[in-house]
């Protein structure tokens, strides 16, 4: 049986990870929205208006289609609208906000770590390490991203309840908090699809359930089963990506530049930008190093080389070789 987290220990440990968050992405909170955030969250009159998460909240939704973008996802929507009810209109509001989700997403796989090591260096290890990794920087940064963060909340809250349910001597309510946190991860965003995947793997890295306690698998993992086929019957009328401003950029810049002769990958725009001062400083020629941008850069005085960047590509307008 694993030891329970203390009250005041596990509070420190969540509201130290939530602030670390908050502290990490700060100073990117006033920054004007960029990609997805233009056409679906700064655009869109329906996330304009806090009285439209009636709308969002109306279980009758689950049967009929709500005619806006990203219908598919009520959760993520319901979030956004949650903020501009509380917070107001600011879209740094809105970033503030994907911090916050952040941030608790660390604390609750924090908690993971110590339903499944007992360990309280371990579950800080986990937390520290989710909340500073540098992958999740578009994720936070960006608010149509926010629906990765809300899907991963309720996993993760779905993995400790299920747990619990094993470990305790009145499953049920465990249960039904596990299957209920899966189908609202499943209602942020369709990745959620894989955690029934792990239930065997949390399983296998638990403790021995109380007392040599065992349960139905079968059963357990058919609910699960049955909460994927009703999300299939909600998400099919809902399917369909439709990418915007920058569909087809390459033949664009193509028709409009007709000196392009070069399509070049590079990195994404968050881990591109954030050098982009380093390399002209040093005069390094570098093609295609922020792609997505939808911004033109002269990475280098010393030569003629000129990198355009749109939604999904780095374009290599013109190379020379360097003057001498």
């Amino acid at each position: 049986m694993t030891p329970q987290l203390r009250l005041p220990k596990g509070v420190l440990l969540a509201l130290g990870l939530i602030a670390a968050s908050l502290l990490l992405y700060g100073r990117n909170f006033t920054s004007p929205p960029i990609w997805d955030d233009h056409f679906y969250v700064a655009e869109q009159p329906f996330l304009q208006d806090p009285a439209n998460l009636r709308e969002v909240l109306d279980p009758r939704n689950l049967f009929r289609v709500l005619p806006v973008a990203n219908s598919a996802r009520p959760v993520w929507m319901a979030s956004v609208l949650l903020d501009r009810a509380l917070l107001g209109p600011s879209f740094s509001a809105l970033r503030a906000s994907n911090a916050f989700w952040h941030g608790l997403g660390a604390a609750l796989l924090a908690l993971l770590a110590w339903e499944l090591t007992a360990s309280i260096a371990a579950a800080l290890a986990a937390g520290a390490l989710f909340a500073a990794h540098p992958l999740h920087g578009e994720v936070v940064n960006i608010v149509t991203f926010r629906s990765d963060s809300v899907a991963f909340v309720f996993m993760v809250l779905a993995l400790v309840f299920h747990l619990r349910a094993r470990r305790s001597p009145a499953p049920p309510p465990w249960r039904a908090a596990s299957l209920s946190a899966f189908a609202l991860a499943l209602l942020a965003k369709e990745s959620a699809t894989a955690l029934p995947f792990l239930l065997p793997l949390v399983e296998w890295a638990s403790p021995p359930a109380r007392d040599g306690r065992r349960f139905s698998r079968p059963r357990v993992y058919a609910a699960f089963a049955l909460i994927l086929l009703g999300y299939a019957y909600f998400r099919v009328p809902r399917s369909g990506y439709v990418t915007r401003d920058g569909a087809d950029a390459f033949t664009s810049v193509r028709l409009s530049h007709p000196e392009v002769f070069a399509l070049v990958g590079g990195v994404g725009t968050a881990t591109g930008m954030a050098v982009k001062d380093l390399i002209i400083e040093n005069k390094v020629p570098w093609v295609g190093m922020a792609t997505g941008s939808g911004k033109s850069v002269r990475l280098s005085p010393s030569t003629s080389s000129l990198t355009q960047s749109a939604p999904g590509f780095s374009i290599c307008e013109r190379i020379s070789r360097p003057s001498r």
